[in-house]
């Protein structure tokens, strides 16, 4: 089964808002799909400035949180501290991938909207 519109357009969004980044999307077989964006701007509390992101729209896109997040496994902070609450080491996506998973749940108002999640759970990083 091929992505349905919403998730389309979900990914379309995506490319608009991170021009000077890569998004692919790899069909789930159930209308979702798994969302890759590299680079993104993670800021300078890591080693590393940038990282991808991946995250998994499902069939039920705009009615369920996009949610969890995962960034690159080598994620260290530059002051060595670990990476704290809402991070842990996991994989990702049917290829495995190594990764660090992001859980940032959202209010409603953000759940329908994986660009504005993915700006949210940067900006948190950022923060952090």
């Amino acid at each position: 089964m091929s992505m349905t519109p919403a998730v389309a357009q979900a990914i379309a969004e995506l490319t608009a808002q991170f021009p000077d980044s890569v998004v692919t999307a790899t069909e789930s077989g159930d209308g979702g799909a798994w969302v890759h964006v590299d680079p993104v701007p993670i800021g300078n509390r890591f080693t590393h400035p940038t990282s991808w992101v991946a995250f998994h729209l499902t069939f039920t896109y705009p009615d369920a949180d996009v949610y969890p997040h995962f960034v690159r496994a080598d994620l260290v902070r530059v002051d060595g501290q670990g990476l704290g609450e809402g991070f842990s080491s996991t994989t990702f996506g049917p290829d495995a991938t190594p990764a660090i998973q992001i859980s940032r749940r959202s209010p409603e108002t953000l759940r329908n909207d994986a660009t504005a999640k993915l700006i949210k759970v940067l900006d948190w990083m950022r923060d952090r």
